[in-house]
């Protein structure tokens, strides 16, 4: 995105005791600059979730809070906007999800002639 590889949660082994840690950070790298650097906590870590890129917006959708019980599914949905810097927490999905897969596709509005038209909202 812009640029910038965002590397988003995940987990580590603890070196001392072997046990799984979930990572609350998400990293960004900056291809121009060369630099690694934090830019900010995920307010519910969990495993397996699906994370997606939209326009300036990071989803995490699904997941679980602990790998030693598959019954702390969760279904809930956070939105970290790049913009302005800031976390909301979504409507949650119908149902608890994990090992899921999140994809952005770009479906562009044609006319029969397959020339892609603008996209313009129309408020009444």
């Amino acid at each position: 995105m812009n640029d910038r590889l965002y590397v988003c949660g995940g987990w580590f082994e603890d070196s001392d005791t072997g046990n799984r840690v979930l990572v609350d950070t998400i990293d960004v790298y900056d291809v121009a600059a060369d630099r690694w650097q934090v830019v900010t906590r995920v307010p519910t870590p969990r495993y397996h979730a699906g994370i997606v890129g939209v326009d300036t917006k990071i989803y995490f959708i699904g997941g679980f809070h602990s790998d030693a019980m598959f019954d702390r599914a969760t279904a809930v949905i956070e939105c970290y906007d790049l913009d302005t810097d800031t976390w909301t927490t979504g409507e949650k999905y119908p149902q608890d999800i994990w090992e899921h897969t999140c994809v952005t596709l770009y479906i562009p509005r044609c006319r029969d002639d397959m020339e892609v038209m603008a996209v313009t909202q129309h408020r009444t």
